[in-house]
């Protein structure tokens, strides 16, 4: 499976959009990857911890209704990140060390079919192995916007990211990591 993750890189070597091939508007439409574990900065996940994470990720990437999320976990985090995260969403479990991160990154492998359907990406994790993904679907003209928790943002993720990178709303920071629950929210 680690090879999968790789390829995505070299898919389009010419670095040139790939063409849409009439299949839908994307112009308007959002896929939005979430590393519910990651952006939780491995603190124990609750169903109302995901939830208050929903709102925060919706309203940082500005999701619409038509926009699709993609939400991946491990074994022992699924049942409240499934029950935490409220209506249409795509869940997806993964299985071993970096196995959340590897099932999201499948379900963008195939470059063609996500300009085909999407004009910009949103990327909730702070995990490098995310980076690759960034680069590749710039290169092939997608947005991508990256979505980094308040702690564990990793230096190849915020390079990949560059000016696209959204930190997850200090409201939300202070309940999910115990750094930040001695600051006080700005005026």
């Amino acid at each position: 499976m680690m090879k999968k993750h790789l390829r995505i890189a070299v898919l389009n070597e010419t670095a040139e959009p790939v063409s849409n091939n009439g299949l839908c508007n994307p112009e308007a439409r959002t896929l939005c990857l979430v590393d519910i574990e990651n952006m939780a900065c491995g603190s124990e996940l609750r169903e109302a911890k995901v939830a208050r994470l929903q709102r925060q990720i919706e309203a940082t990437a500005g999701l619409r209704d038509d926009d699709q999320v993609v939400i991946a976990a491990g074994p022992s985090t699924a049942q409240a990140a499934w029950q935490g995260w409220r209506g249409s969403a795509r869940r997806l479990l993964g299985k071993g060390p970096d196995g959340a991160d590897l099932a999201l990154l499948e379900a963008i492998e195939d470059l063609q079919w996500v300009v085909d359907r999407f004009k910009r990406v949103v990327i909730a994790s702070g995990d490098h192995i995310f980076a690759h993904a960034v680069a590749a679907l710039k290169a092939v003209g997608v947005e991508v916007t990256v979505i980094a928790p308040p702690v564990g943002l990793s230096k190849q993720l915020r390079l990949a990211a560059g000016l696209d990178l959204k930190p997850l709303l200090f409201s939300l920071a202070h309940e999910i990591h115990p750094v930040y629950a001695q600051r006080q929210e700005p005026a």
